[in-house]
């Protein structure tokens, strides 16, 4: 990071838990990757940006469907649509 550079904040995703997702989201730990996250019916829009994953969490508690939520940090310009 150097003066007059612009740090766009994380983003911050939910999905629900397959041991697939999990493994896939693992396996990309570290590298640059061109996302797209389609937000829910009730708020149309999608998100495009390439970006890293910066934190990726699976909590697990009782009698609670399994969430994987993790951060995503934007390299460059986000495209809302």
């Amino acid at each position: 990071m150097m003066p007059g550079m612009i740090t766009n904040a994380a983003i911050s995703v939910s999905l629900e838990f397959s041991e697939s997702a999990f493994t896939t989201l693992h396996g990309m730990l570290r590298d640059m990757v061109d996302w797209r996250i389609t937000c829910p019916a009730d708020e149309p829009a999608v998100v495009t940006f390439s970006g890293f994953i910066t934190k990726i969490d699976t909590p697990f508690s009782p009698d609670e469907e399994v969430m994987i939520s993790l951060e995503i940090t934007p390299s460059g310009d986000v495209s809302i649509a």
